[in-house]
């Protein structure tokens, strides 16, 4: 399970997608954490943290196909691991996670 997890963080310690081709490989990141995240899969905080702040990138980049990777993504994020929130704290995600309270 833990090597699951580690594939997606090597990739964004790596950074194997700002280097040339690295849109694909922002998109299939994105995949990757929409499928993880739609399936409850277990993480770490410190995990979707992380995993959230490389999407927050994401939906930054100029191609409009990484953009929609991304909001899928961030949407199943969000509603697997950040459903508990009210919509107050929802809306701190764009600011930090680092005052973000998880479900234990």
């Amino acid at each position: 399970m833990e090597s699951i997890t580690q594939t997606c963080i090597d990739i964004l310690e790596e950074r194997f997608w700002r280097s040339f081709g690295g849109d694909p490989m922002r998109i299939a990141v994105c995949y990757f954490i929409q499928d993880l995240s739609s399936g409850g899969f277990p993480l770490l905080y410190a995990v979707v943290d992380r995993w959230l702040k490389a999407l927050r990138e994401c939906l930054a980049s100029a191609d409009s196909n990484v953009q929609q990777s991304a909001i899928s993504a961030v949407t199943a994020l969000i509603g697997e691991y950040f459903r508990h929130l009210p919509v107050e704290k929802l809306t701190a995600l764009s600011i930090s996670t680092s005052t973000i309270s998880y479900p234990r």
